[in-house]
């Protein structure tokens, strides 16, 4: 598809985006000042299909472009804003109209891209994603994820939130958000209607089952259960470190575990505490779970791996244009010592978690266990409109390749050992929802079994070369 086509395709959506604000059972054809409408309006109702009317506009040159692209935009903006009236009553202001139709169409222009990494953010996503990648916002405390079934959404809540103190559960079935019915319902939808100012309470009505350990359904039906939560400040530990790690292996005291569940703007002075930790413990292995860890910032991403890798590419940028550039290691941040790395992973992982465990993978430092991961090989660029203030829009700019020029996306990184989870839904929910997992975890054991043996090998490189 050439430029131009593009761009009318776009534009076309756009406006076609606008217009679905003058859908109803009777349209009229009005002339726009600058555009070449129709020169008289033209009534039609939808319950007389067939209806003529006269004038009729002349019908355009086949491969004749009639209108330029802004201009037509500009002249379907214009006739929204100048005719439109709310079906019965004219109580929706100018201001929120305009502000509806501008969101609206940015929104429809992006989404036509069919790209599900683009579109546009508004004001209160956009300050919400801001506080993500600062580690704190406004809410609960619990994670919403999609159930099995495709219909309902289950919660997880933090241990210690708002959500977990005023009663929710883990695997809670959402039903209703003050009212306003869950089921079925999009996983973002519900978490716009969730968050709220920290102080302000929210209603949540969940389905309960008797029987927690089974699967809900006839035999074990939804009792419902009505929670009111107050919002706070959720301030986010997107590492936690141990020495001995968890799942009944907590006395192994030789073995730094670490958990990163998102790459945020702290996360690599995050990371240096739980190294001096280590250090002065002297652990002898460490892993990295990176499993169920959607991604987050790409400088974050480098800085981690630039604590393990010791010079040399962390990841390989195409640019739209085809171009490609290594970002590199930052020498200054590398402090690992000699000892073997093992990096866990599975389907969740993705994105920045993909470019750690690909660096690390390429440059020998660490040996990769788990499952096969998302397979996000691309960037993201967030360009705020007037200061964040009228939103942002999140284009994707450039794709990624491992240093070694794997293409990750939809093709995830493959694991060296190829380990099955436990198999279980509780698999995907972040460690932080129900503490030490009391499921088994084969991942988690077989990453210690391979670091015993690089231990006692003397190894402390995934190739296997001798320390």
């Amino acid at each position: 598809m050439t430029k131009r086509k593009l761009h009318l395709t776009v534009l076309a959506c756009v406006a076609a985006g606008l217009l679905a604000f003058l859908t109803g059972f009777t349209y009229s054809i009005v002339a726009a000042a600058g555009a070449r409408f129709p020169a008289a309006p033209v009534q039609v109702t939808q319950q007389d299909p067939g209806a003529s009317a006269e004038p009729a506009p002349k019908t355009p040159e086949p491969g004749r472009a009639q209108v330029q692209p802004l201009e037509m935009f500009d002249a379907v903006y214009q006739l929204v804003h100048e005719h439109f009236r709310l079906a019965g009553t004219d109580q929706w202001e100018k201001g929120k109209r305009d502000q509806a139709l501008f969101h609206a169409g940015l929104d429809g222009m992006l989404r036509s891209l069919k790209d599900p990494y683009t579109y546009f953010l508004s004001p209160d996503d956009y300050k919400y994603m801001l506080e993500q990648n600062q580690g704190h916002f406004d809410g609960i405390g619990a994670y919403l994820q999609r159930a099995l079934d495709g219909k309902h959404i289950l919660l997880g809540p933090i241990v210690g939130g708002p959500a977990a103190r005023a009663g929710l559960k883990l695997g809670d079935v959402l039903l209703k958000i003050n009212n306003v019915d869950a089921v079925g319902m999009a996983v973002d939808k519900a978490k716009d209607l969730i968050r709220g100012p920290a102080g302000t309470p929210v209603t949540l009505t969940v389905g309960r089952a008797p029987d927690s350990s089974k699967p809900f359904g006839p035999e074990n039906p939804l009792k419902p259960v009505k929670i009111v939560v107050e919002r706070a400040q959720i301030k986010t530990d997107e590492l936690e470190y141990r020495v001995g790690p968890p799942n009944g292996h907590e006395k192994e005291d030789d073995v730094g575990y670490i958990l990163l569940k998102q790459f945020q703007m702290e996360t690599g002075e995050d990371l240096d505490r739980a190294l001096s930790a280590f250090s002065k413990r002297k652990v002898k292995g460490i892993v990295l779970d990176l499993r169920n860890n959607p991604g987050g910032l790409l400088d974050s991403a480098i800085d981690v791996a630039s604590r393990f890798i010791e010079g040399g590419a962390v990841v390989i940028i195409q640019e739209s244009g085809g171009q490609r550039n290594a970002r590199n290691a930052d020498r200054g941040r590398y402090q690992r010592p000699s000892r073997p790395l093992v990096v866990l992973v599975n389907g969740s992982s993705a994105s920045a978690s993909e470019i750690v465990a690909g660096a690390l993978h390429d440059h020998g430092v660490a040996k990769i266990v788990g499952e096969t991961t998302f397979g996000k090989g691309l960037v993201q660029t967030i360009v705020p409109l007037e200061d964040g203030a009228a939103g942002a829009l999140k284009i994707t700019t450039q794709r990624y390749f491992t240093p070694k020029g794997t293409d990750v996306n939809h093709k995830g990184i493959k694991p060296d050992v190829e380990v099955e989870g436990a198999g279980s839904q509780d698999d995907n929910w972040p460690a932080d929802v129900h503490g030490p997992r009391s499921v088994k975890d084969p991942q988690l054991d077989r990453a210690l079994e391979i670091l015993r043996e690089q231990i006692g090998g003397g190894t402390h490189v995934a190739a296997g070369k001798k320390g």
